[in-house]
Formats: structure tokens, C-alpha cells, sequence
């Protein structure tokens, strides 16, 4: 693959990452950080089909990188999710998702209780799609 080609498959999966988790589009600079970042990983060739089948299919990319990750800590997705959160928390736009304003206990409860039900539903999920589309 040349190297524009690589670049756009690299700002594609950021972007499709990104949303996924976040819930909004990156910015050209985070794209751009993230394919300099990846020029210095070298993956898998099983990681990597994985994770273009993720990006083609638009699978919910954050249960199955869940489970891959209680599977095997150091697997490609969860690699490129590491590199994701370490450029979206060094960008201004994104700290407010990292850094909580003071907020009441009954929100910080409420909040635990939603992560605990987000928790099972990745688990189910997760494995259910690793099954579906021969992920794992």
C-alpha cells in the first residue's frame, strides 16, 4: 500500500474511532498526529485485518476492544485505542471529556452505576460480535 493510501486507511479508522468513542468528529491535527504515530508501531498482520473489519463493518469498536483487551492486554486495537486517548486528552477540544468540573454525589453515583451497565453490555456485545464476525 503506498503511503497516501495508508494515510487515508489510518485517518479513516482514527475518525470512525474517535467518534465511537467520543461521540464527535477528530480534528485534522489529531488525525494527522495519529498516522505519525502509527509510522512508529509496527502491528500484527492478524490485528490489523481485525481492525479493518471493525472500521468496513462499523462494528461498536469500544465492546469488542473491551473484550480483545481481557483477552490480551497488548492486542493491536488496544494499542491504537492507547495511542486515540493519549492525542484526544493532549488536544484542548477534548479535555472536558477527561477532566470532571465538581460535580454532586448523586451525579458521581449515577454515573458509576451507568459505567457498571455499559460494562456488562461491552461484554455481551464484545463477544457476541468477535462470534459473529470471526474476530477472535
Amino acid at each position: 500500500m503506498d503511503f497516501v493510501g495508508r494515510r487515508e486507511g489510518l485517518e479513516r479508522e482514527a475518525g470512525f474511532f474517535y467518534r465511537s468513542i467520543f461521540g464527535l468528529d477528530p480534528g485534522p491535527l489529531l488525525l494527522k498526529r495519529y498516522v505519525e504515530a502509527h509510522n512508529q508501531f509496527r502491528f500484527n498482520e492478524k490485528g490489523a485485518t481485525i481492525i479493518q473489519k471493525v472500521v468496513q463493518y462499523k462494528l461498536d469498536v469500544v465492546s469488542i476492544e473491551y473484550i480483545m483487551r481481557l483477552r490480551d492486554k497488548d492486542n493491536a486495537l488496544t494499542q491504537r485505542f492507547k495511542v486515540l486517548h493519549f492525542l484526544a486528552e493532549c488536544q484542548k477540544e477534548s479535555s472536558a471529556d477527561f477532566i470532571e468540573s465538581q460535580a454532586d454525589p448523586f451525579r458521581i453515583w449515577l454515573a458509576i452505576v451507568w459505567q457498571a451497565v455499559r460494562t456488562v453490555r461491552c461484554l455481551l456485545l464484545g463477544s457476541y460480535l468477535l462470534r459473529r464476525y470471526d474476530l477472535a
